[in-house]
């Protein structure tokens, strides 16, 4: 049981269906049509339910809580990890890149970037990009504690959140050595 706006709970839908699981997935009303398809197309059971992320992803714990199902949260540090093998292709084959820059969602992306930087030793600086009406990450940063926006209407809905993941927050944020976040 979880929420998203589709981007890597394809793969999960997949992997959950391959394994014999059932994948429940909750998105807002609005949702991209096209990972919608692709989601259900994996195996993915679909329920539209609130006008954002922040609500769906409430109504799939809650629901989770209520019917004894397992929830996944929309970030944890074995996704970022994963995500890291994107960044750790890039790095080696671009050792001497000066700047990075990754979109600020749910904070997987920037992490495993931040993740496989380090693990590499390079210098590059990684830099983290949110939509100019999603800025939770941003104002997050420069507040030096989690900031909760109001709604997130933006094209690019994989960074339209409202409140930043505290996990995810604590490794770009404060121990994972990024640079900078803008829009």
């Amino acid at each position: 049981m979880t929420a998203t706006r589709g981007n890597y709970w394809q793969s999960q839908a997949r992997a959950a269906t391959a394994a014999g699981l059932e994948a429940h997935i909750y998105v807002p009303h609005g949702n991209s049509a096209e990972k919608n398809a692709a989601m259900r197309a994996f195996g993915g059971q679909l329920t539209e339910f609130g006008g954002d992320f922040e609500a769906a992803k409430a109504e799939a714990m809650r629901v989770a809580a209520q019917d004894g199902l397992h929830p996944v949260p929309p970030f944890h540090l074995e996704l970022a990890r994963g995500v890291a093998t994107y960044a750790y292709e890039l790095l080696t084959a671009a050792p001497h890149l000066d700047t990075v820059y990754v979109p600020i969602g749910c904070g997987s992306g920037i992490c495993g970037t931040i993740l496989a930087r380090n693990a590499l030793g390079l210098k590059t600086k990684v830099v983290g990009v949110v939509a100019d009406t999603a800025q939770a990450a941003m104002l997050s940063v420069a507040a030096g504690k989690l900031v909760e926006t109001g709604p997130t209407a933006t094209f690019a809905d994989g960074v339209a959140v409202r409140v930043p993941v505290a996990e995810a927050y604590e490794i770009y944020a404060t121990g994972g050595g990024m640079d900078c976040v803008g829009q």
